[in-house]
């Protein structure tokens, strides 16, 4: 099938996450809403439009690379891709509760505490108008590991330092034993940093190591020890994913 010509139509799941983008975003008039329509007719439109400060000559080659790792087809990938931002942007508004809020909040910022190696927490973030959360993790008790965002590169902060996560904070415990955890956090920080931001969220899973998002390293320092924190599978792996996973539990929040 030519690159050029636009799928018709999306799967039922698909088609559940549109028009309840739509819905949220005529209650409360986010960019959610804004031009979301316009996913059914022209999907790559509307898949740059959700990972911001990507282009779509950027968003066309992470759908090129994305297709051969998956072995399926472009439009395949691209409705799969689609799928998953629209989701990750409706559950950013919409609210939600009990483990699986990391996207609620927005209050002041919060300094962290010391932790177990290989903990995770989850913060209020938003990328551009999308409140997609933020996440990063302990490689020991005082650091930790996180991509702070465009424009810089994931690296090591100690938790003594002038606070820059948003409130309320979630701290998570990945089930494992102590030694995976603490592999997990080592490996951040000897080869997780001084990447550069990865602006294609929607394929973060499947473009390579190369450039990093927060969600991304996370999930890669956790890969490393054989445990995947985003176990609902796809070609995307968000903050509030990594909450919702099975293998991760919340055992605390800061305010």
């Amino acid at each position: 099938m030519s690159h050029g010509k636009k799928p018709r139509y999306f799967t039922l799941r698909g088609w559940a996450h549109l028009i309840a983008a739509v819905a949220v975003g005529s209650l409360v008039g986010s960019s959610v809403g804004i031009g979301v329509a316009q996913a059914a007719t022209d999907p790559l439109a509307r898949l740059v439009e959700l990972n911001p400060g990507a282009t779509e000559a950027d968003v066309r080659e992470s759908l090129e690379a994305a297709s051969k790792e998956l072995g399926q087809t472009y439009d395949q990938v691209l409705l799969q891709g689609l799928e998953e931002a629209e989701a990750a942007a409706v559950e950013g508004t919409s609210g939600c509760g009990g483990d699986e809020c990391v996207n609620g909040g927005g209050g002041g910022k919060v300094p962290l505490q010391n932790e177990h190696a290989g903990a995770i927490f989850t913060s209020y973030a938003t990328t551009a108008l999308y409140p997609h959360g933020h996440t990063g993790i302990y490689s020991e008790r005082s650091r930790i590991v996180h991509h702070p965002g465009a424009g810089d590169v994931s690296r090591f902060k100690w938790i003594h330092e002038e606070p820059t996560v948003t409130g309320p904070v979630s701290l998570y415990r990945v089930e494992t034993t102590v030694a995976k955890r603490e592999a997990a956090g080592e490996y951040a920080l000897n080869s997780l940093r001084y990447k550069p931001y990865d602006y294609i969220f929607t394929f973060n899973r499947v473009n390579g190591a190369s450039k990093l998002n927060c969600s991304e390293l996370v999930w890669r320092a956790y890969m490393y020890v054989g445990i995947n924190v985003d176990g609902n599978g796809g070609t995307a792996v968000f903050p509030s994913n990594i909450a919702a996973d099975g293998s991760t539990t919340r055992y605390k929040t800061l305010n």
